[in-house]
């Protein structure tokens, strides 16, 4: 993995689908703790059909990693 970042070589995942499936797991995710069918805009990166969900894609970091996300 470090060998990867520092582009010594590739990684066994490659980042760019890793990325995506995480992003998926997470809409699934919030699915399921809301017990809805959700609408997806992957453009506006927003639910169209559940306010209450959008909630979710925008949590603040804990306190003391502020300085290490870019919200």
């Amino acid at each position: 993995f470090l060998h990867a970042i520092k582009g010594d070589c590739k990684a066994h995942s490659d980042f760019a689908k890793a990325g995506v499936a995480s992003k998926l797991i997470t809409l699934g995710c919030v699915a399921q703790r809301l017990h809805a069918s959700l609408k997806y805009d992957s453009a506006a990166n927003r639910f169209t059909n559940n306010e209450a969900a959008n909630r979710f894609l925008a949590l603040p970091p804990r306190k003391g990693w502020e300085t290490f996300y870019r919200i």
